[in-house]
């Protein structure tokens, strides 16, 4: 194989580890902002469940406030 073909390989694999971590840039906040979220949501299903309301309405109108 010629050196072109390597030389080009290698510029092509360095782009796209550059867009690779641009768009962990961007996505990793999201990624922990739901992260965040849902354990967020398990703590306060998991208090409600401990609290005794196991009326699905009661809990479900909790939550939402």
């Amino acid at each position: 194989m010629h050196q072109s073909f390597w030389n080009e390989i290698r510029v092509d694999y360095n782009r796209l580890s550059y867009l690779t971590c641009m768009v962990d840039r961007c996505i990793s906040p999201l990624v922990m902002v739901s992260f965040i979220d849902n354990i967020l949501f398990l703590c306060i299903q998991l208090y409600q469940s401990l609290n005794g309301q196991n009326n699905c309405s009661d809990v479900v109108r909790s939550v939402a406030i």
